[in-house]
């Protein structure tokens, strides 16, 4: 569906890190997840993505930074 590479920033127990996960599973997008808690430099690279702030689901797609789930976004993403 895309060649672009899709990373998901995460933390255990986010609901929607959960629900972002599940949708892209289900729309057969493929992705890299990134746990945040495992991982300090991980969780400083987040931050950084995210403009300073600790935000999950931080969802990475190509060049493009997404803050919280919306499908709406990243099917706009994937499909360009």
């Amino acid at each position: 569906m895309t060649s672009k590479h899709v990373t998901i920033y995460t933390a255990p127990r986010c609901f929607f890190s959960e629900e972002a996960k599940a949708w892209l599973s289900q729309a057969g997008i493929p992705y890299t997840e990134v746990d945040t808690t495992a991982d300090p430099a991980k969780a400083k690279e987040m931050r950084t993505k995210a403009g300073g702030i600790w935000i999950t689901p931080t969802i990475v797609i190509g060049e493009d930074v997404g803050l919280g789930f919306d499908p709406g976004w990243i099917k706009a993403r994937v499909e360009e």
